[in-house]
């Protein structure tokens, strides 16, 4: 996988506006499935439901051709559904894809700073992986 600053989200095919950190986390739920018969009375587990989302934050630049604040802004206030890209830009690199919703979008307007944002992204079904060509 490719440095961190060669890392990308993109919501469908444009990429997030002035992104300093991303990042995605994958999570497996357990149902806990201890009997009398385990062994030495060690708990025992049985994988159930996968879970994903992603986050961004980033700088607000003005006349950024990329998704902007205000585009996540409206992709929340319609509950759109969208194609989310995580991963690398270089040849060879991995990346998915996955449908998603954007679940939050929080700004910040400093007095002594740029405009800069953050957002989760919630995927819903099964991701897909590939490779950059």
């Amino acid at each position: 996988m490719s440095a961190g600053r060669l890392i990308q989200i993109k919501i469908d095919s444009t990429v997030l506006m002035g992104m300093r950190s991303g990042s995605r986390s994958t999570e497996l739920d357990l149902a806990e499935c201890t009997t009398a018969e385990s062994t030495a009375q060690w708990k025992e587990y049985e994988p159930l439901y996968k879970g994903q989302t992603m986050s961004a934050e980033g700088l607000v630049k003005a006349g950024s051709g990329n998704t902007t604040n205000e585009d996540i802004y409206d992709l929340i206030a319609g509950a759109t559904s969208i194609t989310v890209y995580y991963g690398g830009i270089v040849s060879g690199d991995t990346y998915y894809e996955a449908s998603a919703y954007i679940s939050n979008l929080e700004e910040d307007n400093a007095y002594d700073d740029l405009q800069s944002y953050s957002c989760e992204i919630q995927i819903t079904g099964q991701p897909t992986k590939s490779t950059v060509a």
